[in-house]
């Protein structure tokens, strides 16, 4: 047995499953934002009390989303949860969407470049660890959506991989009138990224910790 090769190759297995359960996350907060709250808790419910107590395989649950959001006229006919999935997961790379709106001509471009796992880490945190690029702005007023905000907030996050530090420190960018005024009053007491946006959602909406997506999904209760 060759014990360094075989040392490798765990290694090699250990860091691809981490980087797939990452991507996964990602994917997954995604479908519960695009598909809808309600879309993906039913989704997912049904998954469990289909395989309850059986084997199932990870296309399952994609077909169990795919299924109920069809249902719920929320994704074409021609479309899958599953091919959505694949894209993202089974790649090794992630796309970077950015998104620059004109608001006097209401209109908006996207543009999409691709960051690797590999080797254009090092060189996309140094390049892109803030938020100097993100388009994604919250102001607090009555119409306001904090959570469809702090979750485009997060998922530029994530994508670009700006560190809890970073991202506490750019977060005012972020801020527009009166939201910014609010921040300025209760930023000295803020010391963490988790906190300013749980402060975010006690100030402007309902705040739900991590644990309610389980008990949702697992009690089917608000």
């Amino acid at each position: 047995m060759n014990l360094v090769k075989d040392i490798h190759t765990e290694k090699s297995t250990a860091i691809k499953q981490d980087s797939t359960s990452a991507k996964t996350e990602l994917v997954f907060r995604m479908l519960n934002y695009t598909l809808g709250e309600s879309t993906f808790k039913h989704g997912l419910q049904k998954f469990m009390a289909d395989r309850q107590y059986k084997t199932f395989f990870g296309d399952d649950i994609w077909l169990c989303l795919t299924e109920q959001a069809k249902f719920d006229e929320k994704l074409p006919e021609s479309v899958t949860v599953n091919e959505i999935a694949a894209s993202w997961i089974t790649k090794d790379r992630l796309p970077v969407v950015t998104v620059h709106r004109n608001y006097e001509d209401h209109t908006a471009t996207l543009t999409q470049r691709i960051k690797k796992s590999s080797t254009t880490t090092t060189t996309t945190v140094s390049k892109y660890g803030t938020f100097s690029n993100c388009t994604s702005r919250f102001d607090g007023k009555v119409n306001s959506n904090v959570e469809a905000s702090i979750d485009s907030i997060v998922v530029y996050k994530d994508c670009v991989d700006i560190s809890d530090k970073n991202a506490l420190k750019g977060l005012p960018m972020l801020l527009n009138e009166p939201a910014s005024t609010w921040w300025q009053g209760i930023k000295s007491s803020i010391t963490t990224f988790e906190d300013a946006l749980l402060e975010l959602r006690h100030a402007y909406g309902y705040a739900k910790p991590p644990s309610d997506l389980q008990r949702i999904v697992f009690q089917g209760t608000e």
